[in-house]
């Protein structure tokens, strides 16, 4: 029996030896690393500071995407050393945009060299804009792009679904996937063209949905100067002076300027209306050079958002006496606080004997594909009861003052906002804003408004 114990504890032994030794020689075994990816690991750490330090909103994006920042790093290093020689300033962004797409709409994250790709796509990018002066390139170098990562192996499906959706209708950007994958780029930008260029690609929309008692305004984004369309809009509330409600469409509506405040708000209220919220930063390198060299900056005055006093997070909080059961989900790495307002004051209208121009019922469709400006409206709107949210939770992706910073070795450009900014619940805006009623079983939002206003009728 000793000799079976003795034989059995050889045997283990021998095990653990052979073991250790291929551990060590594992561990001493170098990384064999080409000449040529040392640059673009280079600008992947130079990368991974920048955000560590800088972007306020890295652990909402991490908590809120489901993502693990280091492990994305290690997946996006591991990339760059597999493309061993072959490793150029195209492969370098393709990972890069592969890899950190969820990131993409927190806090207007972005890869700028999305736009910067191969010859051939800019061969093709240059032809179709020859051939449509007034088509927007920036469809056209997403769709191409989108291609060349989803052929890379890095995204599925629902990625450049998402990714496309970012100005193009959500339908649309499915109909653009199935004739990526099925006849290539050409064939997407055809269904692009068809439908930017029809009824959908108009900035803003009106309709009769029932005569005399319900309207509709849609406005696709927020972009461009819209003061062209003031003298449409009047007129349409003109025609629908005495309907009992007003429908506004903001889905799928990217930001851009506040409009929404001059043409819906302003001109239908008779008192200010402000909302408050809390907003912090993380003290780095980047924000104090290029943003913050004082702490008195005092918002962001295109879009009506109004800062107080910055002051350390702590000092902050107390001093301005929020609750003590306050709940602001990664406050951790963010150092500095401060409040601030956005204030719409009535702007009525001499055609309409300065009275509201619509006194009826007010409804705005949202979903997850709103956001910046138009995620400022949605929270202004739900903050102070100007109207009922319908529709899906909104998308975010606002968060303050922006800067861009060139990676070093292969200069492509890196976007985001500095700031993290919340309601006055401390709810951070990239989780999105709840609207008041989510859409009904099977149908959008504009069908769970009626079937709302058919339900009112009835009672």
């Amino acid at each position: 029996m000793k000799r079976v114990l003795l034989a059995i504890g050889v045997f283990v032994f021998a095990l653990v030896a052979l073991s250790a030794c291929g551990g060590r020689n594992a561990e001493l075994e170098p990384e064999i690393i080409h000449e040529n990816a040392l640059p673009f690991l280079e600008d992947l750490e130079y990368f991974q500071v920048l955000l560590e330090e800088n972007f306020s909103l890295l652990d909402a994006a991490q908590r809120l995407r489901g993502v693990d920042f280091d492990e994305m790093i290690s997946l996006a290093r591991a990339d760059i050393i597999d493309a061993g020689e072959g490793i150029n300033r195209n492969i370098f962004g393709n990972i890069l945009v592969g890899r950190f797409m969820p990131f993409k709409h927190v806090g207007h994250f972005w890869i700028v060299d999305e736009l910067i790709i191969t010859n051939e796509s800019r061969a093709l990018i240059r032809q179709l804009t020859s051939e449509h002066e007034s088509e927007p390139q920036l469809p056209i170098a997403q769709t191409v792009r989108a291609m060349e990562v989803l052929e890379a192996g890095f995204w599925e499906r629902e990625d450049v679904i998402r990714w496309l959706s970012e100005r193009i209708h959500g339908d649309v950007a499915e109909a653009m996937f199935e004739a990526l994958i099925s006849s290539g780029v050409d064939l997407a930008l055809e269904v692009y063209a068809e439908w930017a260029y029809g009824r959908c690609f108009a900035d803003v929309t009106t309709e009769i949905i029932i005569e005399d008692e319900v309207a509709y305004i849609g406005f696709r984004n927020f972009l461009f100067d819209l003061g062209d369309f003031e003298e449409y809009i009047h007129e349409f509330y003109e025609r629908i002076k005495g309907f009992d409600h007003l429908i506004v469409d903001l889905r799928n509506n990217p930001g851009g300027f506040p409009f929404f405040g001059r043409f819906v708000i302003a001109p239908n209220i008779t008192q200010p209306l402000r909302a408050e919220g809390l907003v912090f930063f993380r003290e780095g390198n980047r924000n104090i050079r290029e943003m913050l060299q004082r702490l008195d900056f005092m918002g962001h005055m295109e879009l009506e958002l109004f800062y107080e006093t910055w002051l350390p997070k702590n000092e902050a909080l107390n001093k301005w006496g929020f609750p003590k059961d306050l709940v602001i989900y990664d406050i951790a790495r963010l150092e500095y606080a401060n409040r601030f307002y956005r204030e719409v004051h009535p702007a009525l209208l001499s055609r309409f004997d300065y009275r509201p121009a619509f006194d009826g019922k007010i409804w705005v469709l949202v979903d997850e594909f709103l956001g910046s400006a138009a995620q400022i409206d949605s929270w202004f709107v739900h903050g102070t009861g100007f109207a009922t949210l319908v529709g899906n939770t909104t998308g975010g992706n606002y968060g303050g003052e922006r800067i861009f910073v060139r990676l070093p070795n292969s200069r492509i450009e890196i976007g985001f906002d500095l700031l993290y900014m919340t309601d006055s619940n401390g709810r951070v805006w990239e989780a999105g804003t709840i609207p008041h009623h989510f859409n009904r079983p099977g149908v959008d939002a504009l069908q769970t408004v009626l079937a709302i206003i058919e339900d009112c009728m009835i009672e």
